[in-house]
């Protein structure tokens, strides 16, 4: 269950109006893992660091392509059990 933006945090607000849309912030996350060399995780908790962004903020925003990503980063690091998988 997605967790609504808390239009309480001024502070979310404002970071969140410099990004027009979850698009933009989705091709953002991209660029930092292709630039920085770092893992999705990574990527999207340096972003949260440095715009001072809660990870519920954080993980309203992601497409469905960056979710499916982090899932097989977590796999890989066991923190989640494998999905099967057909063989291609």
């Amino acid at each position: 269950m997605k967790k609504k933006l808390d239009k309480s945090n001024i502070h979310d607000i404002m970071i969140l109006s410099k990004i027009n849309d979850s698009t933009q912030f989705n091709n953002e996350i991209e660029k930092i893992v292709k630039t920085k060399s770092m893992s999705y995780l990574d990527a999207l908790l340096y972003y949260g660091d440095e715009n001072k962004l809660e990870s519920e903020t954080i993980a309203t925003m992601l497409n469905s392509r960056i979710k499916a990503k982090l899932r097989t980063e977590a796999e890989d690091l066991h923190f989640f059990p494998r999905t099967a998988k057909l063989p291609i």
